[in-house]
């Protein structure tokens, strides 16, 4: 049902989610125009309700399509005027979008379509092999220059700066990051306003980011090299500690923000600190953007704790919360939950349990054979049915 805008918001969550999993693929263009049509009454079956919106708004902010982002911000403002969450972001999103100069309306997501976008993509690239990285071209050279010059024209200008910020970012160099990074730093010190400090933390995710793409890269055309092993793994962890104290910072600036408690909570629990990050989950929920996501990490959580009830029960409401059974969130809910299932089945001895978990495990193969190790679960899960059935003749 290609016209239905809450399938294609989810649809474009998903290109978004796998775009931030592997760079390479190139996700967001298709984020980008899925995006579009939802943005368009024309492309849609019914009209979008104000979580619709939201939802765009956000994940258009992921791709960094900030024109889009504002677009969207504004559909939900017009069904909601006075909410004072969609001001707020309204107005930091705008400041970005200044920040960038547009980018994506290149693309042709307006104009021309899809096959436009697509085949605009295609010369850009075929020209990037000619000629080289296109973001450290003369033009591109020129137009920092440009910025520059007219920066240091009238230092105190702080839309100035931002341009030359948004330009520096485009080359993709180390040099050029420290460069946008020591300007952040100055407009932070000199405005106060904490969303340059924001803006400088990204810019250091992204430099983690792009040396970890760099790399595996290199791991993957020597798998046998242990040093490279290494360091990549010492980057993904000092990558994670960076994270980890980033989001801590940003959430005692933005205590209210729950999407923000909702990835500290992901950095919590990645570093094993699972009842620091119980808490911020259990604020999280409060979202319904995450609620879903947060319930997922609770259980497993929970789980780890070897709260088992607790975990079984939490994973439940997150399935109330996203009914879908075929995204990677809702495939994700109920493998945990047939995971923690069988764990309790195992210790209860509760065979009502582990058919609950053979019935979850089965409907989980027939989604998706190769989800995580389902095939080897459903075996273990058939096995244990089969043993307590008989300790039960």
């Amino acid at each position: 049902d290609p016209l239905n805008p809450a399938l294609a918001v989810e649809v474009m969550a998903r290109a978004v989610e796998s775009g931030e999993a592997d760079g390479e693929l190139k996700m967001s263009d298709v984020a980008y125009w899925v995006g579009t049509q939802v943005l368009d009454p024309k492309q849609s079956s019914q009209k979008p309700g104000k979580s619709i919106y939201v939802k765009a708004r956000d994940l258009f902010g992921k791709i960094r399509a900030f024109a889009k982002a504002v677009e969207a911000c504004q559909r939900a403002l017009q069904l909601d005027p006075g909410d004072p969450e969609l001001l707020d972001s309204l107005k930091n999103l705008e400041a970005e979008r200044t920040m960038q100069e547009g980018g994506y309306a290149a693309a042709g997501g307006q104009e021309g379509g899809f096959r436009k976008m697509v085949r605009d993509l295609a010369q850009q690239r075929a020209l990037e092999q000619e000629e080289g990285v296109a973001k450290a071209s003369s033009a591109l050279d020129q137009t920092i220059e440009r910025r520059r010059a007219e920066y240091q024209a009238l230092r105190d200008d702080v839309d100035r700066a931002q341009k030359l910020v948004a330009a520096l970012l485009q080359k993709e160099t180390a040099e050029a990051d420290e460069e946008s990074i020591q300007l952040l730093r100055e407009l932070w010190e000199k405005t106060g306003q904490y969303r340059f400090k924001v803006r400088m933390g990204d810019v250091r995710i992204r430099q983690f980011q792009r040396q970890g793409r760099n790399l595996r890269v290199a791991v993957k055309a020597d798998p046998e090299n242990r040093a490279l092993r290494k360091q990549l793994q010492e980057l993904a962890a000092r990558q994670l500690q960076f994270e980890l104290e980033e989001y801590t910072e940003r959430v005692q600036n933005y205590p209210t923000d729950l999407g923000l408690r909702f990835e500290l909570g992901k950095r919590l629990f990645a570093v094993g600190k699972y009842d620091e990050a119980i808490a911020s989950f259990q604020q999280a929920k409060g979202d319904p953007r995450y609620r879903a996501a947060s319930h997922e990490f609770l259980g497993r959580s929970y789980a780890v704790r070897g709260w088992l009830e607790e975990a079984i029960e939490a994973l439940r409401q997150g399935i109330e919360s996203h009914p879908s059974k075929e995204d990677r969130l809702g495939l994700s809910l109920r493998y945990q939950l047939m995971t923690v299932l069988k764990q309790s089945a195992i210790k209860s001895r509760s065979l009502d349990q582990a058919k609950e978990a053979q019935k979850i495990a089965s409907q989980v193969l027939q989604t998706d054979i190769n989800f995580a190790d389902i095939r080897q679960q459903v075996e273990e899960v058939r096995k244990l049915v089969d043993e307590l059935e008989k300790s039960r003749a």
